[in-house]
C-alpha cells in the first residue's frame, strides 16, 4: 500500500508519532505531475493507495487509513484525462 496524507502537516505529525522522528524514514510532499505519475504506476501493478488522515480519541492523536485505488484517486482528486485514461485501460499490469 503507498500512504498519502492530505497536508504535509499530517505526514509530519504521523512521522513523528510513528516513527519518533527517525530519519532512517522521511515523509516528502508531491506535485500533481509527480502524483500523476504515481497514479499510473500503482494501476499498472494494482497496488492500493493508503489515505491516512489524523484524528482524536479522547485526548490521544491516532490515525485512520482508508485503502482507495488509483482510478478512484484519479478522480477525486480531479485528475479527468487520467481518470478517464485508467477506467478505459485494461486490467492487470503491463506486460
Amino acid at each position: 500500500m503507498l500512504p498519502l496524507f492530505y497536508s504535509r502537516r499530517h505526514a509530519e505529525l504521523f512521522h513523528q508519532l510513528t516513527f519518533n522522528n527517525s530519519h532512517d524514514i522521511c515523509v516528502r510532499g508531491i506535485e500533481q505531475p509527480a502524483l500523476r505519475f504515481l497514479i499510473l504506476f500503482a494501476n499498472d501493478e494494482n497496488y492500493p493507495f493508503g489515505i491516512v488522515q489524523p484524528f482524536m480519541d479522547g485526548g490521544t492523536q491516532k490515525f485512520l487509513c482508508g485503502e482507495w485505488a488509483a482510478k478512484d484517486l484519479a478522480q477525486e482528486y480531479c485528475i479527468y484525462d487520467l481518470s478517464l485514461q485508467l477506467m478505459a485501460s485494461r486490467s492487470g499490469p503491463r506486460q
